[in-house]
């Protein structure tokens, strides 16, 4: 079995998931770290690229990506937490998924057509790069490129969802998502 088929299976299983919208903060926060999961896939593929500036750039994204995950994972603990203290204050009721779904009933097909565009986004841009030439032509301007496009679908995604949900700890979550990717690719552009 070749790289290219492990990495394909792990992406199709990925995107083959069925998503289903979050009903409370920490499901936002691992959804955003499951689609993290998805673009390390790419860069994994990335990584067969034959020139060295290239390589250069896929690793300096990847090192970004991977404080990103650790932001997010951080923010995840402090959510599962925090989520923990009002289960415990409320003396063990669970939280209520029934009115998260009245609250967004009317934009439930919005939120599913985002996510699912966006997945889209993404099995587009990994099936360009497995059947172009990335592993043999791709210079570091051209991988900049579709890295830092990655990165705005992903900051785009969240920040559409969090208007889509009620004001609330959910579209919390997706803007401080959209937050930590802006402020990673801020900081990309900056030492590009």
């Amino acid at each position: 079995m070749t790289t290219a088929t492990i990495i394909r299976r792990n992406l199709t299983s990925t995107i083959g998931k069925t998503w289903d919208y979050p009903f409370s903060a920490s499901e936002a926060i691992q959804f955003g770290i499951d689609m993290q999961e998805m673009i390390i896939t790419i860069y994994k593929e990335l990584n067969n690229c034959q020139r060295e500036s290239a390589l250069e750039t896929i690793q300096y994204f990847q090192k970004q990506y991977e404080r990103d995950n650790t932001s997010l994972t951080d923010y995840l603990l402090f959510t599962l937490n925090t989520e923990m203290g009002e289960f415990y204050q409320k003396q063990g009721k669970v939280l209520n998924h029934d009115s998260i779904k009245k609250k967004v009933a009317k934009t439930q097909l919005l939120i599913k057509r985002n996510i699912e565009n966006y997945i889209t986004k993404i099995q587009a841009i990994y099936n360009d790069i497995e059947l172009g030439e990335y592993y043999l032509n791709a210079d570091s301007n051209e991988i900049f490129d579709i890295s830092m496009e990655l990165r705005n679908n992903s900051s785009e995604l969240y920040s559409r969802l969090a208007k889509l949900y009620p004001e609330g700890d959910i579209r919390k979550a997706f803007l401080v998502m959209a937050e930590i990717i802006d402020v990673g690719s801020n900081d990309l552009e900056f030492n590009h």
